[in-house]
């Protein structure tokens, strides 16, 4: 229970949460809809291919997976593991 509280107080650990601000940390195709796929069917659901460092919005998170909105009004899914919430004080800092 104690290691429960201290992970979960961590001040590195960031909760994803609809509405939050985010950036893209790798290279990664925005598909259109949350699963796991490779080849051509990989290309028929990527809507666009964002690079790491492209600012984003999260609207929604179905298990592993996040809907988000690109800058560019581009919207589809995305693994969770590739996007990093910006934290507040790293908002408030720029």
């Amino acid at each position: 229970l104690l290691s429960f509280f201290a992970w979960s107080a961590h001040p590195d650990r960031k909760l994803i949460k609809e509405g939050d601000p985010a950036i893209v940390t790798l290279f990664t195709p925005v598909l259109t809809e949350p699963i796991k796929i490779s080849g051509k069917e990989l290309e028929k659901k990527t809507l666009i291919k964002a690079t790491p460092a492209s600012p984003c919005q999260i609207l929604a998170r179905r298990g592993n997976w996040l809907y988000i909105e690109l800058a560019n009004n581009v919207r589809g899914w995305i693994p969770s593991n590739k996007v990093e919430v910006i934290s507040r004080a790293e908002r408030e800092s720029i």
